[in-house]
């Protein structure tokens, strides 16, 4: 038991140093309402902002490892933060828009 909570305790450490943005898959981000979709995408730009932070901060210290690592996590931001958009545009059109279909006549 003591050897099993030692190892959890490890296995926490690189994964709160090393945050990275949450991954939908397209299916899941298909199925959210308007609200979970906007709670995803803020909590995505509140973790990209983070990853920008700490990249800077790693950039300033001149440490080319921690900046890569920031890096790909802010780009992995970045295009979850698209994917997310898409969905919400798509599903939820803005005020004045309507959604195209393969119907509409030019």
């Amino acid at each position: 038991m003591k050897r099993m909570v030692v190892v959890t305790a490890l296995l926490m450490i690189p994964l709160s140093a090393s945050a990275s943005c949450m991954k939908y898959e397209y299916s899941a981000l298909n199925s959210m309402s308007k609200e979970e979709l906007k709670a995803a995408l803020r909590a995505n730009n509140k973790e990209f902002m983070n990853s920008f932070e700490h990249g800077a901060m790693y950039l300033r210290n001149r440490n080319r490892a921690g900046f890569d690592m920031q890096d790909r996590i802010t780009r992995d931001c970045i295009e979850q933060s698209e994917q997310i958009k898409r969905v919400l545009y798509h599903k939820y059109p803005m005020p004045g828009e309507r959604k195209k279909s393969g119907h509409d006549s030019i």
